[in-house]
């Protein structure tokens, strides 16, 4: 999934539920910082920020971030790590069904709405309702937020595995379709990456999973036997995160009331920089009021700052030694790094226990 439902979606359904307006961007920033947070070196900090459970050496003053999210070079680098695929794409984006045997295909396999992946999102909800003060809270919604995306992503990565799979993740013959259209071959692009790319994830049908306006097919014909129609997966998924939160808040409105028009917005999907505009688009038709408004560096700006002297500038560019960095008053991108480790070290553990004999 994209932006469209780690923040979108989330934001509209957290309110629906009966979140106010700045807990459901809370939430829904957390939920798509997943997918944006690459940071993988160790930073350098003026002070101890004095946040629990985040990696930070005191000694040192060095702050070592979560990564939960691969791209572009860092991507293909990681695909070849094991480290890499499990601490990233098993923890964050592929949580394991843990079904069968340890070494076999369907332990490893993602199942939509999976016991483990709603676990994730149960155990936040857990801690928001015994949440004492208003950081408690925050970082509750945070914790919220990341095992949100890590849930919806079962039903877009379903038959996946972050691993490399041959198993379950080997495909061939894309073919894809818009909304009462003919199946079609994807594009030559395409196609030669359902070849190259290695059995990870679902590199090698691209973006296909993930985009809402398209249903799409491939080869071997029982991962998919009618094709996969995102905008009908990614309702069900809608519904039951509604349910989960609605539950939780005791407040909830009724599905039939949100559904029609999330089914519009995933017909006219937007980008990142749409959401980081006042421009018009297809959520703040269908909500509005409700606000739309990500900016992936937002939370890092409200944390940290660059040191601006000469040799912090010049070393930096020169990579003679990492950016240092002072802090400032924001506190929510270590909130999100604590919740993520929090996150990482219970799928390891459930993976771990399941794996014993």
């Amino acid at each position: 999934m994209d932006i469209n439902f780690h923040y979108a979606v989330v934001k509209v359904l957290a309110h629906h539920a009966g979140f106010s307006k700045e807990e459901s961007q809370v939430i829904a920033y957390a939920s798509q910082y997943v997918d944006d947070a690459v940071a993988h070196e160790p930073m350098p900090l003026d002070r101890d920020p004095n946040v629990s459970g985040i990696r930070f050496d005191v000694a040192d003053k060095v702050f070592d971030p979560i990564c939960t999210a691969h791209k572009e070079l860092d991507y293909l680098r990681s695909a070849w790590k094991r480290k890499g695929r499990l601490l990233v794409y098993v923890c964050f984006h592929f949580i394991p069904q843990l079904r069968g045997t340890p070494t076999g295909s369907e332990f490893k396999r993602v199942r939509r709405d999976g016991p483990l992946a709603r676990k994730l999102v149960r155990s936040a909800l857990r801690a928001l309702r015994t949440a004492t003060d208003e950081t408690e809270k925050t970082r509750a919604l945070i914790s919220l937020g990341i095992a949100l995306h890590s849930y919806a992503d079962t039903w877009a990565h379903q038959r996946f595995s972050g691993e490399w799979d041959k198993a379950n993740n080997d495909m061939s013959n894309l073919k894809i379709k818009a909304a009462g259209a003919r199946w079609r071959d994807v594009d030559p692009v395409s196609w030669f990456l359902s070849y190259a790319m290695p059995n990870i994830g679902h590199a090698e049908a691209g973006s296909l999973p993930d985009r809402s306006e398209i249903a799409w097919k491939c080869s071997p014909s029982k991962r998919t036997p009618k094709g996969q129609t995102n905008c009908d997966e990614f309702l069900s998924a809608a519904e039951k995160i509604l349910s989960l939160l609605s539950r939780a808040t005791g407040d909830g409105a009724k599905w039939s009331t949100v559904r029609g028009k999330l089914r519009k917005c995933f017909k006219k999907p937007v980008d990142h920089e749409d959401f980081n505009r006042s421009r018009k688009h297809e959520w703040r038709t269908q909500f509005p009021g409700l606000g739309f408004d990500y900016d992936e560096r937002r939370w890092f700006d409200d944390a940290l700052r660059p040191k601006e002297g000469f040799f912090d500038l010049v070393g930096s560019r020169l990579r003679l030694d990492p950016e240092d960095f002072e802090l400032r008053s924001g506190r929510e991108y270590f909130y999100f790094h604590a919740a993520a480790k929090e996150q990482r070290n219970t799928v390891l553990d459930a993976i771990r226990t399941a794996s014993k004999p």
